[in-house]
Parts: C-alpha cells; sequence; structure tokens
C-alpha cells in the first residue's frame, strides 16, 4: 500500500465513524454515541450510564442499539 492509499484509508475511516455517530444522535438524541470498546468492538449506542457516578457495565451495555459483528485490532488511548 503507497502513502497517498494509507492517507486515503484512514480518511475514509474517520468519516465513517463521524456518520454513524452523527446516524445515533439522529436516531436516539444528544447522549447517543458511536463507541469503541477496548477489546475491539464498535457500538452505536441510544445513550449511556457514567461509571463515575457508580454504573455498573451492565448498565451501559444497556444502551448498545448494534454493535459490530467482528473486532478491530485498533488501539486507542489519550495523548
Amino acid at each position: 500500500m503507497d502513502d497517498k492509499t494509507v492517507q486515503r484509508k484512514l480518511n475514509q475511516l474517520v468519516k465513517i465513524a463521524n456518520e454513524l455517530d452523527q446516524e445515533a444522535t439522529r436516531r436516539y438524541g444528544r447522549d447517543a454515541k458511536l463507541f469503541y470498546e477496548a477489546e475491539g468492538q464498535f457500538h452505536l449506542m441510544a445513550g449511556d450510564d457514567s461509571p463515575s457516578q457508580g454504573s455498573s457495565i451492565s448498565s451501559r451495555q444497556q444502551h448498545v442499539a448494534f454493535s459490530s459483528d467482528g473486532v478491530c485490532n485498533m488501539d486507542c488511548g489519550a495523548w
């Protein structure tokens, strides 16, 4: 893969993620989002319960509207 193809594919990835995030908001409101879970699945969330407010994992998972069938070998974090 050449550099131009790598850049094009990265841009496509961003575009698809933003489209899915916008669709989540359109369908489910302001608290909806596209969520990338650390084990590699993408989830369209119809809302969320904040873990900082003592919510359990299972209560957060109740907001999952759609999930990817496969996993993505992508890391995530903050700088």
